[in-house]
């Protein structure tokens, strides 16, 4: 019996040795490889539609793995909703407990919870969470809530008395709250019938939630566009806006919406979890909701009918589709009916090299050898004057507009639009501080968009992460840049590199009939990988005006484009 039971501890210690090693395998590849983790704590939907079947399937598309911890289980098809059962909450803490111990979340997506013990459970559940990040020194998840209240069916899926309970306890822990119009109309009691009830609906779910921010999808609304509005934490707010799909195939949008955007925060880009690829080198919340929206619209043109009602919403790719990313703009109206431009396009000869220049005297100098030497690639040219008050400025810019025309070359101004009208030059380029910002009080922008589309000019725009894109395709300008590619040593830049990846990106989600051109950091040898991966143009400045030989420079940057 002793001999039995000393063989017996010592398999025990053998297992628990083999289990701690094992751990700290998995530690050093977590360092190494970092995978991006997200859980969802949410409903079975038995049809495969909806509920942590969405999710997951979202979770893998975006790039994340995924976990999941079942609070009900739906006996469901496409048609409607038979049965509920919710799990015990044993079960639920158990789920939890195991998923904690190792494949701790970079973020949760919480759907279905049904009842007030379910809620009381998760909310304990993630004071733990918070406390375990901040005990070992974690990033603590970010809390996606989707707070399911009705299926699209019409079916009630929440139990009396909840919804007080979730809008105390649960919605202070969470990052954003993404309800439906009618799941908004509930939470901030009362009726939704236009863009500004919308609006208050959302300062009033945060103001009794105590949430960070509010998402009000609105694809159940009835209009020729499918807008969603988002109201942050600093109060700026942004209108999403696609095109309505002619579809009845949407069942599971809101699911997979709020998964799609947790496995963005969790880190996910698309790829295999743990073999990824960045292509969101400047996130942030906007930024991640404009990917999670632009995946659904992806997912509600790929749906398809499966049973006898609607189908389920396609489960697709990182976005990669221009016709499904969306425009964010300051009202609703600004990205419907009263959508700026399209402002005029390039035209021919197209934007490919783009030399920027701090002067007049400098538009004269790359003028005469542009001329001189025929050049096809190098026929615009970018002004940026620094450091002159307002007198000498005008001057400036008066001479360098006048220059090029004389020497035949198309002059853009860099932010000065009154001086760009009044001159006459052929384009404009703005930054994205320059572009409507807006906040609690209002819209406010430095650049007149009206005006300069009144007046004829072609406009450029920055943009340097997923929802400064959708502002700036918003405008529908003459063309898009994106930056910085590579590290630059012209300005202090707060953004990270794009790399070759980014730029392959915003080529797909840009149309195609709009020109892309990529700027900073960007070398000669750099060049026929960025023209490879989508750029039709470069914009450079110390690789122009710093070199040792102009001349010899433009001739070498033009044969880029001449191959």
């Amino acid at each position: 019996r002793l001999s039995r039971r000393l063989h017996a501890s010592a398999g025990r210690l053998l297992l628990l040795f083999s289990r701690s090693l094992s751990m700290q395998r998995h530690e050093q590849a977590e360092k190494k490889n970092p995978v991006p983790v997200a859980w969802t704590i949410a409903g079975s939907d038995s049809g495969g539609g909806a509920g942590i079947q969405a999710d997951l399937h979202a979770f893998r598309a975006m790039g994340a793995h995924g976990c999941s911890v079942i609070t009900a289980l739906t006996a469901q098809n496409s048609v409607g909703v038979d049965y509920v059962e919710y799990c015990s909450d044993k079960m639920i803490r158990a789920s939890i407990k195991a998923l904690r111990e190792d494949l701790f979340p970079g973020a949760i997506k919480l759907g279905m919870l049904g009842t007030a013990d379910v809620v009381t459970t998760v909310v304990d559940e993630l004071r733990e969470i918070f406390e375990e990040a901040k005990k070992k020194n974690k990033k603590a998840p970010v809390i996606v809530c989707d707070p399911v209240m009705v299926a699209t069916t019409g079916a009630e899926l929440i139990e009396k008395g909840t919804q007080d309970v979730m809008v105390r306890d649960l919605f202070p822990l969470c990052d954003i709250v993404t309800p439906n119009i009618k799941e908004a109309e509930k939470l901030a009691g009362f009726p939704i019938k236009s863009a500004e009830d919308v609006e208050k609906a959302a300062a009033v779910i945060r103001g009794i939630g105590k949430c960070k921010n509010v998402l009000i999808k609105g694809g159940h609304a009835k209009s020729a566009y499918m807008q969603d509005f988002l109201l942050q934490e600093d109060g700026e707010v942004s209108w999403l806006t696609t095109p309505k799909v002619d579809t009845t195939h949407t069942h599971g949008t809101g699911c997979t919406l709020s998964s799609a955007l947790a496995a963005v925060f969790a880190g996910g880009t698309g790829e295999t979890p743990g073999h990824g690829v960045e292509r969101n080198a400047n996130p942030n919340l906007a930024s991640n909701v404009v990917l999670a929206k632009a995946y659904v619209h992806q997912g509600i043109r790929a749906g398809v009918g499966v049973g006898k009602g609607p189908g389920p919403v396609g489960q697709t790719y990182w976005p990669q589709e221009h016709e499904s990313f969306p425009w964010a703009t300051p009202t609703s109206h600004e990205g419907a009916e009263g959508r700026y431009g399209p402002f005029p396009e390039v035209g021919s000869p197209g934007i490919q090299l783009l030399p920027v220049v701090p002067s007049a005297e400098w538009v004269a100098k790359l003028g005469k050898i542009i001329t001189d030497e025929k050049m096809t690639s190098a026929v615009h040219v970018q002004i940026r004057p620094k450091g002159l008050d307002r007198d000498q400025l005008e001057k400036e810019i008066k001479e360098a507009c006048e220059i090029s025309r004389n020497v035949g070359i198309k002059l853009w101004i860099n932010d000065h639009w009154d001086l760009a009208i009044k001159y006459n030059a052929f384009g404009l380029h703005v930054g994205q501080e320059d572009l409507f910002k807006v906040d609690g009080k209002g819209c406010e922008t430095e650049v007149d968009l009206q005006q300069v589309h009144k007046a004829g000019l072609r406009l450029g725009v920055s943009t340097h992460n997923y929802h400064e894109l959708a502002k700036g395709l918003a405008i529908r300008p003459s063309y898009i840049s994106l930056g910085p590619i590579y590290p630059t040593q012209s300005k202090a830049v707060k953004y990270n590199p794009q790399s070759l990846e980014g730029v392959k990106c915003w080529r797909k989600l840009t149309p195609p009939s709009m020109p892309l051109v990529a700027i900073g950091g960007i070398t000669l040898d750099d060049a026929t990988d960025i023209i490879k991966h989508g750029a039709e143009g470069i914009a450079v400045i110390g690789a122009v005006v710093g070199a040792k030989d102009v001349s010899e420079a433009l001739r070498a940057w033009d044969k880029k484009w001449s191959k």
